[in-house]
């Protein structure tokens, strides 16, 4: 459900799966449930529970799993410029459904 230019709720069936292509500048809230986080080539594992929040400034993937029915706000920040890039950062969700 979209609520404004750059805040996303969505919610997650229990195993649901959420793709953010580029996580840089997004902040996770997790609303209600309990999320799951993985980045790419990220050692760490993110577990939220209701009322805790991720943020990260780096450019990778990430992949959001529902361990029960859960619900998550999505709001972006400026985005940190890439490393290849110069000149305005951008502002923008990769947001697409995860495949099954």
């Amino acid at each position: 459900m979209h609520t404004g230019s750059s805040r996303y709720q969505v919610a997650l069936e229990h195993q649901g799966l959420f793709d953010i292509a580029d996580a840089a500048g997004v902040t996770l809230r997790c609303d209600s449930g309990n999320l799951w986080i993985t980045l790419d080539n990220d050692p760490r594992d993110i577990v939220l529970r209701a009322g805790e929040v991720f943020a990260t400034d780096e450019h990778r993937r990430a992949l959001v799993y529902a361990l029960g029915p859960s619900a998550l706000t999505l709001e972006a920040r400026a985005k940190p410029p890439a490393r290849r890039a110069a000149g305005a950062t951008l502002v923008s969700f990769g947001l697409r459904a995860a495949a099954a």
